[in-house]
């Protein structure tokens, strides 16, 4: 059993690649594994990951069974998100709150000051 993450690309340019990238290896747990390179990143496990292309050619989904990496996972979307190379995210889980997403933002805003917190906030309704 498990659930979708979804989000809406819109596109990296090589400056905002470069950023998400730098930002996901200060953020993500040092216990997951993560590899990039000049066309996309992989976060998880080889036999089960997230992978997300740099080009618009991307499946803009993945399917989770609540690993340990769906918490860097909302990381990376959310950082996405922040430099435009997502409209939006979603995630069809219907047994779990959104705890995971108000986690990942504030790991990130640890590490970084997001302009779009407040868009994410209310987009999944703080605690809902």
């Amino acid at each position: 059993m498990g659930y979708t993450v979804s989000w809406d690309p819109k596109g990296f340019t090589d400056t905002t690649y470069k950023k998400v990238i730098d930002l996901i290896k200060k953020t993500i747990s040092s216990d997951t594994k993560f590899f990039f390179d000049d066309n996309h990143f992989v976060i998880g496990e080889d036999d089960d990951c997230a992978c997300f292309l740099k080009s618009l050619d991307q499946i803009p989904f993945v399917k989770t069974n609540r690993a340990p990496y769906t918490l860097d996972v909302f990381i990376a979307l959310i950082l996405m998100l922040e430099f435009r190379a997502i409209h939006s995210f979603d995630h069809s889980d219907s047994v779990s709150d959104n705890s995971l997403i108000f986690t990942a933002l504030q790991k990130i805003n640890n590490v970084y000051h997001l302009n779009c917190y407040s868009n994410v906030i209310e987009s999944f309704g703080k605690g809902s």
